[in-house]
């Protein structure tokens, strides 16, 4: 078979902002993490490997020295407050972000898995999506940063998880819709005058 080797990239502002991500693919997935420092001043990255896939990396870089700084710190807010406008402790915390994603497939039942999953997401306040396939439980997870990360669990009796509540399709869920948030939230303001290079402060009720 052909060689195949995969490599993602992801422009950050700030490493720092990406810790929780970090961890938790390394305590959920087993994933190795190597901090780059480059020649080149202000360049930093993390790469991010798995000893069962060695031909994938997948890359945060934070590079001052772009003339995009500017806008990636910009995107970042975006994402960040969309994660934030529609948390939900219950995992339904559907967003404009959440198809921008990069899926890891879990192959095994093992309830211990769930649990701690489960449990580190809600302690560090990730937004999370989720819903329900015949054979997978899909975790659509927002943490900072311009991906959202994807946990599928082949099975779907896991524990701690209230699997009858998830939708089995994205856009069958009434809160994966801008149209009723904007309903039940009047005072809201899509701000559609706003765009990524404006120096101006969003108001605090902009989505």
């Amino acid at each position: 078979n052909p060689l195949i080797v995969v490599g993602i990239f992801a422009a950050t502002s700030n490493l720092d902002q990406n810790q929780a991500l970090f961890r938790h693919l390394s305590i959920i997935s087993g994933a190795n993490l190597q901090e780059n420092e480059y020649y080149i001043e202000d360049c930093k990255s993390v790469s991010i490997t798995w000893p069962f896939m060695p031909n994938l990396v997948v890359r945060y870089v934070h590079d001052l020295r772009s003339p995009d700084s500017y806008q990636i710190q910009k995107f970042d807010e975006f994402v960040m407050r969309e994660h934030s406008t529609f948390y939900s402790e219950y995992f339904d915390s559907w967003d404009r972000i959440m198809d921008q994603h990069l899926g890891l497939w879990y192959s095994g039942y093992h309830n211990a898995t769930c649990d701690l999953l489960h449990t580190i997401l809600l302690q560090d306040n990730v937004s999370v999506a989720a819903r329900i396939e015949p054979d997978a439980l899909e975790l659509y997870c927002g943490y900072n940063g311009p991906l959202v990360w994807e946990y599928q669990l082949e099975y779907t009796r896991c524990v701690g998880f209230h699997l009858s509540s998830f939708d089995t399709e994205c856009a069958c869920s009434p809160k994966n819709s801008l149209a009723d948030f904007l309903h039940t939230h009047p005072n809201a303001t899509t701000c559609q005058n706003y765009t990524l290079g404006d120096d101006d402060t969003l108001p605090a009720n902009c989505i």
